[in-house]
């Protein structure tokens, strides 16, 4: 059983970073730093089968986990993920129960799944480790099912999505979910942090847990209060902040000089 599901049962969280740019020594250096996983965004940054590959090679040197979002609820698609070693599986746009059941499908194997059978992959050690009904047991009990909430949809159909068995953590999304809502302004982007305040109380309340992107000290430790099961450093906004600041002290300085 590897680190996530050992944390899982002890309700210790995670805490992971996205990862902005395919870049496998980013993903090396923040596993020795001592993240717990990498979160790979192939669904907004230009990752492809191999980019992804190489990261999670990079991960794991530093026995850290990765999370990859597919960009749809497709079993194809996401088989190609799990093949080169991606050990979560984060789905986008879930809206109903039947949407979570396709999810779990597509990452589990028989009997708890529908995953394709292959034993010589990347993943399954190219068939020179278990045997092949050992490695799908493997793989069933350290793969991890999430679900990107991001309509109102979804929160109309959450009780539903939270007792579907197999799904592991749930994501959610307020800036999708404000505009299927049909708002666009920054008060009612607001609104929607409400629900979705309420939406992790349902999630808090079941066998789930939630995902919890932070990007500052500050929302880190809140998240850790509140009870996020995953929480997830926002690698641009904690750069940038530090870049610009920097920039902008140093420059000050120097123009102080210059003026003086």
């Amino acid at each position: 059983m590897n680190n996530l599901a050992s944390k899982k049962n002890r309700g210790s969280p995670l805490i992971g970073f996205n990862l902005a740019f395919p870049s496998p020594d980013m993903v090396e250096f923040m596993g020795i730093l001592g993240f717990d996983y990498v979160f790979i965004d192939c669904e907004h940054i230009a990752f492809n089968i191999e980019s992804v590959q190489a990261c999670v090679r990079a991960a794991e040197l530093t026995g850290m986990l990765s999370i990859a979002r597919v960009i749809k609820n497709d079993p194809e698609v996401i088989l190609g993920y799990l093949e080169v070693g991606v050990k979560g599986i984060l789905v986008p746009h879930i809206k109903t129960a039947t949407d979570a059941q396709a999810a779990v499908d597509a990452v589990k194997y028989y009997p708890l799944g529908k995953r394709g059978a292959g034993g010589r992959s990347r993943a399954a050690k190219y068939g020179a480790d278990l045997p092949a009904e050992e490695y799908y047991k493997e793989v069933n009990a350290s793969t991890f099912v999430l679900l990107m909430i991001e309509e109102a949809e979804a929160l109309k159909n959450l009780p539903e999505i939270l007792e579907v068995p197999g799904v592991d953590y749930l994501d959610f999304g307020p800036h999708d979910m404000a505009l299927s809502l049909g708002y666009t302004e920054a008060e009612d982007i607001g609104q929607v942090r409400e629900l979705i305040k309420d939406a992790k109380e349902a999630v808090r309340n079941s066998d789930k847990g939630y995902v919890a992107p932070v990007a500052c000290l500050k929302d880190g430790l809140k998240a850790a209060r509140d009870g996020a099961s995953l929480i997830e450093f926002d690698t641009n906004s904690i750069i940038k902040t530090q870049a610009q600041q920097f920039l902008e002290q140093i420059k000050n300085i120097h123009n102080g000089e210059k003026n003086d």
